[in-house]
């Protein structure tokens, strides 16, 4: 099993985040991105090859051995947890980093570190895991939340480029079913989609972005709208304060 005989000496990426959780509960920001960072390198640092070679070893010794065992009272399938806990931490370390930077507001950063996370991968040894695969999938989705979150980085072109074409009513503005229904559209490429998932995850706060309805009745997303929304956003969502 992986040795903890150094464990006193250096942290561990489990102790460094779990100190940076801490120290963000305590409103320390700077000081929690830094442990999240520091776990992320402690992670990079493990010897993952020899704990994949120990890994192999042990599960040959399971399996050829008749009532082999690595510590007693230890089966294959405690083993395999065990290992698979300490071979995930170079994208888990990422994955966590990712999910501090978005919840405090930091999405490009955000969005780097869970592309980094997806980017470095898991070892193909523990892919067959199911909470593996999840976690997968979890990092997976957290990116297509965080790329819908910031959107495009040219906004009111995509929505200029698509404001006809979703605008069915042809009133001038941008309904919410509107856009729901343009989600449906294979006519609509990426770019337009991501467009159209950025306005309805944001659509009370677009909408409200400016007063240019003309009447009671009629409430939805205008030109003037994304255009004042989105030179708040570029105003607001910065990175990190230094």
């Amino acid at each position: 099993m992986p040795s903890s005989q150094n464990s006193k000496a250096k942290p561990t990426p489990q102790s460094l985040t779990k100190l940076a959780l801490a120290l963000e509960g305590q409103k320390d920001i700077r000081g929690a991105e830094g442990h999240f960072r520091e776990a992320v390198a402690s992670a990079d640092g493990l010897p993952i090859q020899d704990y994949v070679d120990d890994f192999l070893e042990e599960l040959k010794n399971y399996h050829e051995l008749p009532g082999y065992s690595v510590s007693p009272g230890v089966d294959a399938q405690e083993l395999k947890s065990t290992y698979h806990k300490v071979l995930i931490l170079p994208f888990a370390t990422r994955f966590q980093l990712a999910a501090f930077y978005a919840r405090n507001g930091a999405f490009p950063e955000a969005k780097e570190a869970i592309e980094d996370a997806l980017h470095t991968g898991i070892e193909p040894l523990i892919r067959q895991d199911p909470s593996v695969n999840d976690l997968i999938e979890r990092a997976t989705e957290f990116l297509r939340t965080i790329d819908d979150v910031i959107g495009p980085e040219n906004l009111s072109k995509v929505v200029a480029t698509y404001f006809k074409k979703i605008d069915v009513d042809k009133n001038g503005f941008l309904h919410e079913d509107e856009l729901r229904r343009a989600q449906f559209d294979l006519s609509i490429d990426s770019e337009g989609q991501k467009m159209i998932r950025h306005l309805l995850y944001h659509y009370l706060e677009v909408e409200a972005s400016s007063h240019d309805e003309w009447g009671v009745d009629i409430s939805g997303i205008s030109h003037l709208d994304v255009q004042t929304f989105e030179q708040k956003r570029k105003r607001s969502w910065k990175r990190l304060p230094r």
